[in-house]
Formats: C-alpha cells, sequence, structure tokens
C-alpha cells in the first residue's frame, strides 16, 4: 500500500492524476489518494451540466467546471472539502470495504458514521442522517477506482446555490444527480477539526505515511503518456461541455412572444425550431453557453433573455403564469 496527497488544489489536475495512478498501478497493489481543490463544480461522465447547476452564478464566483472519467452525480470541490480516492490493482473495487475504512478512520477523531445503501457515508445530526460523502467508481480490464468527498468544514450554503438550477423544460437523457440534505463533519464536533487531522487519520487506517504527488512528478514518469492525455482532457471544451448526451430545451414567454426549441448536441445547437429563419441561422452551430448567443444575436431583449435562461440565471415561466397568458 501507498498512501499520497497532491501538491496541487487544481481539480483538471488531480483528476488527471486520478487517471494516471489508475493507468500504472501494480497488480494487486492498493494506493490511496488524498486531494483538495479549489472551488469547482464537477458533474459526472455521462451528466448533463445545464440540468445540475447554475452556469452564470458559478462563473461569477470564478470557479471552474470539470467532467470526471466516472459516473455518479455532481458535486462540489472546494476548500474544506477532502476528496479521497482508492486504486486498486484488481478490476473490481471494495466498495463496502473501502468506506468502512474512511468510517474506521473517521471513528478515532471521535465522528461516529455510517454508510447508508447508497454509498454514501453519513452522519448523524439532531438524531438524522446528512450525507458527509458521496461515491463514484471506474474499472478497467486491470484496476479498478473508488473516489469521494468527505465535507469537513465546506461552505454548504454555497454549495446549496450553485445546486439550485431554475426551472427549466428539457428532454435528456443522462444520468440526473440525487439530491440528499448534507452536512460537514465539524457539525458533529466540539473541537476544531482540520484537513490535515483527517488524512492523518486516513493514512493511519491505511498503514502508510503520506507521500506528496506533484504534477511535475507524473510528467517525468509518464512513459505511456497516460497523464498528459488526461490533463489535456480536463482543459478541452470537447470533453467539458461536448460529452454531454444530446438533449432538447423549450423556451416560451420569451419577448416579442418568441417560443424557441433548441437540440443541443456535443455542447453545441443542432437545431432550432419555432422562430425566424434568419434567428435560426443565427443560433446554428454555437456553444451552447450565454456569451457565444448574445455575440451571435447581438444585445437585444430576446438575445438577453435567451441567454440568462440557458445559463440558468432565470427559467421558463411558471404553469399559471402561462395559462394567464
Amino acid at each position: 500500500m501507498r498512501v499520497f496527497t497532491s501538491e496541487s488544489q487544481d481539480v483538471a489536475v488531480n483528476l488527471a492524476l486520478e487517471q494516471w495512478l489508475l493507468s500504472r498501478i501494480p497488480k494487486d497493489e492498493e494506493w490511496l489518494f488524498l486531494y483538495e481543490n479549489s472551488p469547482a463544480v464537477v458533474f459526472g461522465r455521462f451528466q448533463n451540466p445545464w440540468k445540475e447547476c447554475r452556469l452564470s452564478l458559478i462563473e461569477e464566483w470564478g470557479w471552474k467546471f470539470s467532467r470526471r472519467f466516472s459516473g455518479g452525480g455532481t458535486v462540489v470541490h472546494g476548500l474544506g472539502n477532502l476528496n479521497f480516492c482508492v486504486i486498486r490493482g484488481t478490476p473490481v473495487p471494495r466498495k463496502q470495504q473501502n468506506l468502512d475504512r474512511v468510517i474506521s478512520a473517521l471513528a478515532t477523531l471521535g465522528l461516529k458514521c455510517e454508510r447508508n445503501a447508497r454509498l454514501d457515508i453519513v452522519l448523524p445530526i439532531n438524531n438524522e442522517p446528512r450525507k458527509v460523502s458521496g461515491s463514484a467508481f471506474r474499472q478497467t480490464s486491470q484496476a479498478s477506482l473508488h473516489h469521494g468527498t468527505l465535507l469537513i468544514f465546506a461552505n454548504l450554503s454555497l454549495l446549496s446555490q450553485a445546486l439550485k438550477v431554475p426551472q427549466r423544460t428539457m428532454n435528456a437523457r443522462g444520468v440526473d444527480s440525487v439530491p440528499s440534505p448534507v452536512a460537514n463533519l465539524q457539525d458533529a464536533l466540539q473541537s476544531e477539526i482540520s484537513m490535515a487531522m483527517v488524512q492523518s487519520a486516513l493514512a493511519k487506517e491505511w498503514g502508510c505515511p503520506l507521500e506528496i504527488l506533484s504534477e511535475q512528478q507524473a510528467l517525468e514518469a509518464d512513459e505511456n503518456e497516460a497523464y498528459t492525455k488526461a490533463r489535456f482532457q480536463q482543459n478541452s471544451w470537447e470533453w467539458t461541455w461536448g460529452k454531454t448526451p444530446k438533449f432538447t430545451e423549450k423556451f416560451w414567454g420569451l419577448p416579442g412572444s418568441c417560443t424557441l426549441q433548441l437540440e443541443v448536441e456535443k455542447g453545441r445547437i443542432a437545431q432550432v425550431h419555432g422562430c425566424i429563419d434568419s434567428l435560426a441561422e443565427a443560433l446554428m452551430g454555437l456553444p451552447y453557453r450565454g456569451n457565444p448567443v448574445l455575440k451571435a444575436l447581438g444585445p437585444t431583449e430576446l438575445a438577453q433573455e435567451l441567454a440568462k435562461r440557458i445559463e440558468g440565471e432565470s427559467g421558463n415561466p411558471s404553469q399559471a403564469r402561462r395559462e394567464e397568458n
């Protein structure tokens, strides 16, 4: 066994390091990788970010967006949120056992956590189970990866705001997140708990000292370019946005009594229905984001409202409002 902690707080670097470690772990070995990211919203491989988070608000805060190479739901990374990743040189992850070991480590800090049927780690707060950790998984023919979050003292208010999406009318495939009441580990303790304390407890549970892992180390040992490729992927539009499964979204109540239905494929507008031909021509092929729409249509009232709704700043009118009109 080995236990690594990342030198970086860049979400793209750390997700790429996970892929790199998975590609090179020897048969039957087990590694634990721990890291803390600067604020970012990370969605699962098969998810639709437009359904999962408020894009404009997150960009206004200066946070990053990233897509994992594992499935599961959308999570908010940030200071006070520790990410753990168990990598094994066998194709089957030991999901329950991994979580039980994390729970055992937390018990040494006075925290009485449990795992539920959804493989979340929960902590009783005022006799109510609150989620403090969620997991996702990845398997190859020779290795497996189990990664998850641990809310220690994260800003839960910002987490809630980032994931609170206004009403949207989408016909979309892909995996939807399952909301759960969350809490910080700090909420159940009378004394302060630090990131270093949790990392140390996990390292002791795995029986190894912490080793610092840097991006430079990965680059120097990147024989098969697994890290280089993963790092490039994490920063690409084609991966972050273009991997979104095809979907359609309908907008009504737009200025000029306009109703639009947009088909989006690989993160770009592929078809436009319900408007004049010149508007459809201007929208076709654009990245499905607010700024490209504003640049293409100009500072019109219609363009501004459409851009807001694409970015999650506002939603479609309620059913009652539509009936009144």
